[in-house]
């Protein structure tokens, strides 16, 4: 029998209906749900799928950008040629055969620029295996096959055609006794070649500060991260665990939590021990489940859905490692057992959605609401932490008691003033000292933990950095390439200006002036393309706007003054003409 195919939409309708029934059908599990996602999901999330289409796109910019330098070097040779097809087509070449010759020329720099470029990106491959923040699958399986050999040739191929044709049949044909006669004089005015070149220029600025804006808004959101309150302190705090053994009993859960509390016991004793503590799930590293929480003394109070809590088992002092506050009440003591009567410390978010304005102290929250009938005393408030991602709103907490069970393997956090080089031996040894099969493994900082949590962010924000560099120093290859040919064009222009009586500074303005206008068209369209695409990156971002000002504002300065620097090098060179010999060739 073949299977059933719904759609996503149709099979959430089917399980919302199930839902509300159940809840019809038992009272506690009102405002419960179930959430349907494809198992593509599982693979990649959105926001990495989202990124890693940010990049593609960044890619695809970078090759229009490094086409239209082409074509500009193209067109600019075609333009200069004038003379050599002239005499070509004297001796009877036809057009075709010009476009065939120079379409043969582009090939070759095709074929060397895709071997160069394969060649990096060989390397380029291992760099990002280096670099892999562990939240891309299966980025340490990629390699460059055929199939991607077989594209980039392709592509290679199909750009080659476009700006190694277009150049050759926009530049311009003169009549063949003039062009003779003439040679390359003929072609100066040429105004429409100069009017494909600054609309070229005007391209390569404009993709180019959609790739600034991209980067730039990636930087300043992940610097946004970094900064966010994450509510606890991660300096001088390294986390390891210890393996027990596997606990089948009850004795031997019982063994293997007095044993963790032995071992907390020595490890505080030691001078070089601020605090130490155990938290089952690591923070920013670990999954775990939730529960739905309710107040028992207002069961209506939280309207029709079940707010929704992570919880974790620690032990006392968790906090004061950590650097958490204790804002109300008491820590855990080995006499708050886990189980029933259940005793639970809270985040302050849940006293305040609970009980606003109010003690939560000795109040009774409803445990795992919609799924059991438990009930704990509230015994402490303690700050927010975002603690299972720096990206998410502080959590809604409740934190339970490790004493009366056993965890394996424990994770351990200790607040130390000792190197992690320094710190393992000594763990080791107190392990020892008590059961030398206790292995200890996982040995992080708190910092590093956080650096990994945004490695991901930190990864996409690099590659997209990069290729934004590399975007802007081909812009600026192309505005300087450009307005130098202009310039040894207009060289005997320059000098009957000087020879007439025009200061070098006239003549420097009017060359940077030239140079500057298509830049500043190119940052207006690039603007507005900017504002309209970076709304498709707005759920990596993250404290920052899609139109965040200071971002544009940065990148609008930082492209003005380099290519106000690329105009400026070959404008310089207009100055140095020779009067007397810019005449003479008039």
């Amino acid at each position: 029998m073949k299977p059933l195919r719904v759609t996503l939409a149709a099979a959430q309708a089917d399980l919302d209906g199930i839902a509300k029934r159940l809840a019809s059908t038992y009272p506690e599990a009102k405002g419960m749900g179930i959430a349907v996602a494809g198992t593509e999901s599982w693979v990649a999330s959105d926001n990495l799928r989202r990124a890693l289409w940010v990049l593609v796109g960044a890619v695809g910019f970078l090759l229009l950008i490094a086409c239209v330098n082409l074509a500009n070097m193209l067109l600019a040779r075609a333009t200069t040629r004038t003379r050599e097809r002239a005499m070509r087509s004297a001796l009877g070449a036809t057009r075709a055969r010009i476009v065939q010759l120079a379409l043969t020329e582009s090939l070759f720099l095709s074929a060397l620029g895709a071997v160069l470029g394969l060649a990096l990106a060989f390397g380029a491959v291992r760099v990002f295996r280096a670099l892999d923040p562990g939240a891309i699958p299966r980025l340490a399986d990629a390699h460059i096959d055929g199939w991607v050999m077989l594209v980039a040739l392709g592509t290679a191929l199909f750009t080659t055609v476009v700006t190694g044709i277009v150049p050759v049949l926009l530049a311009p044909y003169a009549d063949i006794v003039t062009a003779l006669r003439e040679g390359e004089r003929g072609v100066r005015g040429h105004r429409k070649g100069g009017r494909l070149r600054h609309a070229l220029v005007t391209a390569e600025v404009a993709l180019s500060l959609m790739l600034l804006v991209g980067a730039g808004l990636l930087v300043r959101s992940f610097g946004q991260i970094l900064g966010v309150e994450r509510g606890f302190q991660s300096d001088n705090r390294v986390m390891f665990d210890i393996g027990f053994p596997q606990s089948r009993t009850e004795e031997a859960s019982a063994r293997n939590g007095q044993l963790l509390q032995d071992f907390l016991a020595r490890l505080r004793s030691r001078p070089e021990i601020a605090s130490a503590a155990v938290v089952h799930i690591r923070p920013l590293v670990g999954a775990g489940t939730g529960m739905g929480f309710g107040a028992v003394d207002r069961p209506d109070a939280t309207g029709k859905e079940i707010p929704w809590a992570g919880w974790r088992i620690v032990s006392n002092d968790y906090f004061k490692t950590m650097g958490v506050p204790l804002l109300a009440g008491r820590d855990f003591t080995e006499q708050d057992r886990i189980g029933k009567p259940w005793k639970v410390i809270i985040s302050r978010r849940i006293a305040q959605l609970l009980w606003p304005g109010q003690n939560a102290i000795g109040r009774r929250l409803v445990l795992w609401k919609g799924q059991g009938t438990d009930d704990g005393e509230v015994v402490g408030v303690v700050g927010d932490m975002r603690d299972w991602a720096l990206t998410d709103d502080p959590t809604y907490s409740v934190y339970l008691p490790m004493y009366g069970t056993g965890i394996s393997p424990a994770p351990v956090v200790v607040h130390t003033r000792l190197s992690t080089g320094a710190l393992v031996p000594m763990v080791r040894s107190l392990l020892a000292e008590m059961d030398r099969t206790l292995p200890l493994s996982g040995v992080r900082t708190m910092d590093a933990s956080v650096g990994d949590s945004v490695a991901s962010r930190r990864f996409t924000m690099l590659l997209l950095a990069a290729l934004a560099v590399v975007a802007l120093v081909l812009a600026l290859a192309g505005i300087y390439g450009v307005l130098s040919y202009a310039v040894s064009q207009r060289r005997s222009e320059m000098g009957v200006r000087m020879a007439l009586g025009a200061s070098a500074g006239s003549v420097l303005r009017l060359v940077m002036v030239q140079g500057m206008r298509p830049v500043v068209v190119g940052l207006a369209v690039g603007i507005a393309s900017a504002m309209a695409l970076s709304r498709l990156m707005s759920s990596l971002l993250f404290g920052v706007t899609p139109g965040d000002w200071p971002t544009y504002a940065a990148v609008v300065m930082l492209l003005l003054g380099a290519a106000a620097l690329s105009c400026f090098v070959p404008a310089r060179s207009a100055l140095r003409v020779n009067v007397t010999a810019a005449l003479r060739e008039e």
